[in-house]
């Protein structure tokens, strides 16, 4: 089985954090969006759900219409 890692970016910050657990990942998300008066329209399990069955690979969060952060799932051993 493949090790996944996940990557919390804001279009203003960069990377905020990269992650081996989702759990920690959508909770850095969330602690972020705090300080920009915004949330995550979906839960966690909402979130871990369209990681596992879908093959989009990562999560936006879009307010009027501007990328402000997003969760990316990719596996630790890719290599480019």
């Amino acid at each position: 089985m493949t090790k996944l890692v996940y990557i919390v970016r804001s279009n203003h910050d960069g990377i905020l954090g990269i992650f081996t657990n989702k759990k920690l990942a959508y909770n850095e998300a969330l602690d972020y969006l705090k300080n920009s008066n915004s949330t995550i329209e979906k839960s966690y399990s909402q979130v871990c759900s369209e990681f596992k069955n879908t093959y989009r690979k990562d999560i936006e969060v879009v307010y009027n219409n501007h990328l402000i952060l997003e969760i990316q799932q990719l596996p630790l051993n890719n290599k480019y």
